[in-house]
């Protein structure tokens, strides 16, 4: 009896998030009626497309892998394929890498790393790094490390505005997920390192860098 229940109520869920005379606040509130995390991402992210509302100003409240995708997408939307833009920063090889550089900046800070709410999961991320490294690794195959060492900034620098602990590694240890803990610590050093280029730019910047 339970089981059906949950199944009409996910249902009807379902079928809010696709009806663009039901208020999209009200959608969200439906959604968190999934059991599963995922699916609450996919209902959220449904609502916004149907309602053509899929901007990257809202992709920060989606939750998962679905906010990666919603920055992914509303980026396509204004800017045209992922594949395309890389193409077209092929075209020049003077300003190539800093072309690309820009294309995979300006998704990381769609996500706002380091956000009060989403700072400990990182499934976002991951679906933007799993993206950009498909069309542009064969230009720089270190991308995956620049992505990662990037955000890690971006999310340091974060924690640093609202924390009075600052740069405390003990904070990796609040990530729910061992992996995650673990990734924190791993390229916490490079983050930091990142954020200290900032203060003290190089004269050159290699590619993932911020000039």
């Amino acid at each position: 009896m339970i089981w059906l229940w949950l199944a009409c109520s996910t249902s009807l869920t379902g079928w809010l998030a696709g009806d663009v005379n039901v208020p999209l606040e009200t959608v969200w509130q439906s959604c968190q009626e999934f059991p599963d995390p995922d699916d609450i991402g996919a209902c959220m992210l449904e609502a916004l497309a149907a309602r053509d509302q899929l901007v990257s100003a809202q992709c920060a409240r989606v939750v998962g892998r679905w906010r990666g995708q919603c920055v992914l997408q509303a980026s396509e939307a204004e800017n045209g394929s992922l594949s395309s833009r890389y193409q077209t920063c092929r075209q020049d090889p003077n300003t190539a890498a800093s072309c690309r550089f820009q294309l995979w900046q300006a998704d990381v800070l769609a996500l706002l790393p380091g956000h009060p709410d989403h700072a400990y999961e990182l499934q976002g991320i991951r679906e933007v790094i799993k993206a950009h490294r498909l069309h542009a690794k064969k230009d720089n195959s270190s991308i995956q490390e620049d992505i990662w060492a990037w955000f890690w900034g971006a999310w340091w620098e974060q924690m640093e505005q609202h924390s009075p602990s600052g740069r405390d590694p003990g904070r990796c240890n609040d990530f729910p997920l061992s992996i995650d803990a673990r990734l924190c610590r791993e390229l916490s050093p490079a983050a930091f390192k990142w954020i200290d280029g900032r203060l003290h730019p190089p004269a050159e910047h290699p590619e993932g860098q911020v000039p």
